[in-house]
């Protein structure tokens, strides 16, 4: 909250109503929320399991972007709150890659025994990650790209190193009729914990949209190929709705 106020409250200071400077001219802001029936999160291995609001933003000046992503299930319990600042470092028109910090929040609820009751805590763990995306375009509407995380648990965090490595793929707005569209998001995760734990997984998100609505229904589904991590996260799937902005 402060780090917008601080921000806008620049954007506006001396500046007469009618006239908007270069400055202000080169912020871009944009987002996406996203509610669905059963929360899969980007590492398939830490999904909610419950129907969940996805909140992803972006506040972006030239090659620097601040771009958080912040979900809730729909109870309002938070879920994951990840405040991420991003470096755009090559940006060509075939390749782009871009470096990010983040400071990750995770929520859990487990029940515990106290005065034999069972009643539910909240439980935070705090991760310092540092994230890197490598994007190849192929056309003007497919691409494919590399994304790395190297995450460090912070004090009481139960997962002390984690390395994430995802190669994904985008096959966006091709045309099923004049103002109908479709797209396909493949992609393939593998995660090591602590040097123990890993696997590999697979998943993809297909959905439809409509060039004059700002809507996207789509179902993401993600199917655990190979792991030792208990318990196992099998098969999951899910049916959302985006509003773009």
């Amino acid at each position: 909250m402060l780090f917008f106020i601080a921000l806008f409250s620049y954007g506006q200071e001396d500046v007469d109503e009618n006239v908007q400077t270069e400055e202000s001219r080169n912020f871009n802001f944009s987002g996406s929320i996203n509610i669905n029936t059963n929360g899969i999160s980007p590492v398939p291995a830490f999904s909610l399991d419950k129907p969940s609001i996805i909140g992803t933003f972006s506040l972006e000046k030239r090659r620097l972007k601040f771009n958080p992503e912040i979900a809730f299930s729909t109870k309002m319990k938070p879920w994951f709150i990840n405040p991420r600042f991003t470096y755009n470092v090559i940006d060509r028109e075939k390749f782009g890659f871009d470096i990010s910090t983040l400071f990750s929040f995770s929520y859990s609820y487990p029940e515990e025994l106290i005065n034999n009751n069972l009643e539910t805590s909240t439980k935070i763990e705090h991760y310092a990650l540092l994230q890197s995306t490598s994007l190849y375009t192929l056309s003007k509407k497919t691409s494919i790209s590399l994304t790395t995380f190297h995450g460090f648990g912070l004090k009481s965090a139960s997962i002390k190193r984690g390395n994430f490595f995802v190669l994904g793929g985008s096959i966006a707005k091709q045309k099923i009729s004049e103002k109908l569209y479709h797209s396909l998001f493949p992609q393939l995760t593998y995660i090591n914990l602590d040097g123990e734990d890993e696997g590999l997984f697979a998943s993809c998100t297909f959905g439809v949209g409509h060039n004059d609505w700002p809507f996207f229904l789509s179902t993401q589904l993600t199917q655990a190929l190979a792991t030792n991590i208990s318990p196992n996260p099998g098969f999951k799937w899910n049916v959302g709705l985006s509003y773009n902005f």
